[in-house]
């Protein structure tokens, strides 16, 4: 059985607002592998220990130092390194080290723990501005220092958010997973490849993230649920129609664009229809389906949704392709994500970063093509772990 190790230090455990184990678990039940945390504070293993995880402790106090030894080794590290400079300038790197970060380095001597749990993954937190304290910094150094050892594939996952202050604890991760756009951007200026870096699902980011959200929490707990009502899976790429009667052509042009747009690859489209507006005799839900019924004849998988709330439904979609500009598309932009308006004789543009409006459904093929290349598609936890373990095989 798959077998990973889900880091988590005290300082990230708090960012998430205690939520982070419950993505460990959610994460545990969806690939039905053994999984295990590690944390440098017993009192976040308590956390995970709540609720059925198993968990590991190292602590990294170190034995210590004294000042002698302290200043000793700083000494000998400037001597050492007197002719190295931050390169693009001048800077000699021994005053950018000395008195700070290797300084610091010296408080966690001794605390190396003797071995690491046999694994197929590692995943950790990236270290940031507001999650580096000392004992959690030993923990995410040891284990990627180890599984660069034993060539063990490790996740960074963004908690802290990435900027330009963190070049210098970068880790060199298997591959990425993080809440942003402008993150995965950040990432590819350091040079990584774009292909190490997954833009991580909304559902996924909200258990790592600060903040409280009830439209969230009620995902949270009703995500098996959902795909149920469905008739998916979590891997299947859900394209997301809000049907309004009075625009059933641009409808019809948005399911033709569709078939041209996957070309055999898997897909389910979802229209969201009300089955209690009626037109004459015929419900919203009968419309959808004489209507259209040739477009739906060469769909892979269509569902009418008339039971789940568009806020839940909206993050379930990886796509929305809507026929017109309705109050319902704030909840899109709410949860990043990406989103298509093609209204007849609508405005033609990008309205946000990964929001377009195109009149012309002709075109929705290729702007979905331009948001696989910019990374706009968001992507489960459980995906990338398992695409990351498949890459080491």
């Amino acid at each position: 059985m798959t077998r990973i190790l889900f880091a988590l230090g005290d300082a990230d455990y708090m960012s998430s607002d205690n939520k982070a184990w419950r993505l460990a678990l959610k994460l545990k039940q969806q690939l039905g592998c053994e999984l295990i945390g590690v944390s440098n504070e017993q009192s976040v293993a308590d956390e995970a220990r709540k609720i059925g995880l198993e968990c590991l402790v190292y602590p990294f106090q170190g034995t210590g130092v004294t000042i002698e030894q302290r200043l000793d080794a700083i000494a000998k590290m400037i001597a050492t390194t007197k002719d190295v400079v931050i390169p693009g300038g001048e800077l000699p790197l021994w005053k950018v080290l000395a008195l700070d970060d290797f300084a610091g380095s010296l408080l966690l001597f001794g605390s190396r723990p003797a071995a690491l749990p046999a694994c197929d993954l590692i995943l950790m937190p990236m270290m940031g501005v507001d999650n580096n304290t000392k004992g959690a910094c030993g923990l995410y150094v040891w284990l990627m220092s180890e599984a660069l050892k034993q060539n063990i594939p490790t996740l960074g996952v963004e908690y802290s958010p990435i900027g330009n202050k963190q070049t210098m604890s970068l880790f060199p991760h298997t591959a990425f997973a993080v809440k942003s756009a402008f993150s995965r951007g950040c990432l590819i200026e350091y040079g990584y490849d774009p292909e190490q870096i997954a833009l991580l699902n909304i559902a996924d980011s909200y258990l790592i993230g600060q903040d409280r959200s009830d439209y969230a929490e009620a995902f949270a707990s009703q995500e098996n649920a959902i795909y149920s009502i469905l008739g998916i899976d979590r891997k299947r790429f859900l394209v997301l129609i809000p049907h309004h009667v009075g625009f059933l052509w641009e409808v019809r042009k948005i399911l033709q664009s569709l078939i041209d747009t996957f070309q055999g690859e898997p897909y389910t489209v979802v229209i969201k229809a009300d089955p209690n507006l009626v037109r004459r005799q015929y419900t919203e839900v009968d419309i959808v389906q004489i209507v259209y019924a040739d477009e739906i004849a060469k769909l892979p998988h269509f569902v009418i949704d008339t039971q789940i709330g568009f806020a839940l439904l909206v993050q379930a979609a990886d796509l929305i392709i809507a026929p017109l500009a309705s109050s319902l598309l704030n909840w899109a932009t709410t949860f990043g994500v990406p989103t298509i308006i093609s209204q007849a004789a609508g405005r033609r543009g990008w309205e946000a970063i990964s929001t377009v409006w195109e009149p012309d459904a002709a075109k929705i093929p290729a702007i979905v093509r331009s948001f696989v290349g910019a990374g706009l598609f968001r992507r489960k936890l459980a995906d990338v772990v398992e695409r990351s373990i498949l890459a080491k095989t």
